[in-house]
């Protein structure tokens, strides 16, 4: 930098001022502010809307599969001594005795026909829905009951977080280095530098960085994604401060030029 800008006191003293103007405008802290509150706006609108679970909702969801398949290892457990049992008791002939209505309880179950030795999970009971029966019998996939709905393609939370750094936060950011252009070229006047050099240290980045965009739709659509302005277009704005500066000599802690919110 100190190569590119000649080591000219004026022209680093325009970089200078605009580091210091971020400081003083306290960018830094509008920034997080800003990022908590779309941070929270945008939850609030994807369970609105219906996203799919969070992180806690995952795990929650997680246990019941597992407590699902720890009830119905029991059953299958439970079903296979019964049916063994049974078959012993049937004796030669094959038959297999009845379970419940006449009495009989095979060796080893309780009285409420269970086995003691199988351990019952203390799992809650598993509730069916008549939509979801007469799904299986279309022959569609069932729907899960407990399944948060989802967002349609066109809605997606991507789509949602992609929009909102594309319409607020990269917005903010080329506002704010904007911002800190006219309060640093103030700030370098004050100081005593050479304020009308405040545009050439900007026309100099932008013959080495390659940053210029031309016009037309497609510079505005590049500009979209872009942290910071275009750096001629930054010049030409001081260029329109200072004229404002010159022609108002008395308003020397205010600046004149009206920040554009997209600020390509």
């Amino acid at each position: 930098l100190l190569k590119l800008l000649r080591r000219d006191p004026d022209l680093l003293a325009m970089v200078m001022g605009h580091e210091i103007a971020h400081a003083l405008a306290r960018h830094n802290t509008e920034k997080m502010g800003m990022g908590l509150a779309l941070s929270m706006i945008s939850s609030m609108a994807l369970a609105m809307l219906g996203a799919g679970p969070d992180e806690q909702q995952q795990r929650q969801r997680q246990q019941e599969l597992e407590l699902e398949r720890m009830r119905r290892g029991y059953h299958r457990t439970h079903q296979r001594l019964v049916t063994n049992d049974a078959a012993a008791a049937g004796g030669s002939s094959g038959a297999a005795a009845p379970w419940g209505s006449s009495g009989y309880v095979p060796p080893g179950a309780s009285a409420a026909g269970y086995y003691p030795d199988v351990p019952k999970p203390d799992v809650p009971p598993v509730h069916y829905n008549t939509r979801q029966q007469a799904r299986q019998r279309k022959g569609k996939p069932a729907a899960d009951p407990d399944a948060p709905p989802q967002l349609p393609p066109w809605m997606s939370e991507q789509l949602l977080r992609s929009l909102t750094n594309v319409l607020l936060e990269l917005p903010f950011s080329r506002r704010a280095e904007t911002e800190a252009d006219l309060i640093g070229l103030k700030l370098m006047a004050l100081a005593g530098f050479n304020a009308a050099k405040g545009p050439e240290a900007f026309k100099l980045l932008a013959s080495v960085s390659g940053s210029a965009r031309g016009g037309g739709a497609e510079s505005l659509i590049a500009g979209l994604g872009c942290t910071h302005p275009d750096s001629n277009r930054r010049a030409e704005l001081l260029q329109k401060e200072l004229a404002w500066m010159a022609a108002n000599k008395q308003d020397k802690d205010a600046v004149g030029s009206k920040l554009n919110y997209w600020s390509l």
